[in-house]
């Protein structure tokens, strides 16, 4: 079953990354491949990598950086670090 080669996982996006996301609102699930890593979540949502120096990464509340592996049920939020100039 296909089913079983994904993850799933729930991302909350805060700041100028909500562009990223076609939903009409911050947090969505997505299905990841079952050996992902935070940056395999950059490429799915199409964020560039140049964009990941200003964001903290937390995973399950805890401090995390793009080589984190990820499983499912898993609660990612992404955090833009500064906005504005």
């Amino acid at each position: 079953m296909e089913a079983e080669n994904n993850i799933e996982v729930v991302v909350k996006i805060v700041g100028h990354l909500e562009r990223y996301i076609s939903e009409d609102q911050n947090q969505l699930s997505l299905q990841l491949g079952v050996d992902s890593r935070v940056i395999d979540l950059f490429k799915k949502l199409e964020i560039p990598e140049k964009e990941i120096k200003y964001i903290m990464i937390l995973v399950n509340g805890q401090p995390a950086n793009k080589e984190t592996a990820l499983k499912s049920g898993d609660r990612i939020s992404l955090l833009t670090l500064a906005d504005g100039g």
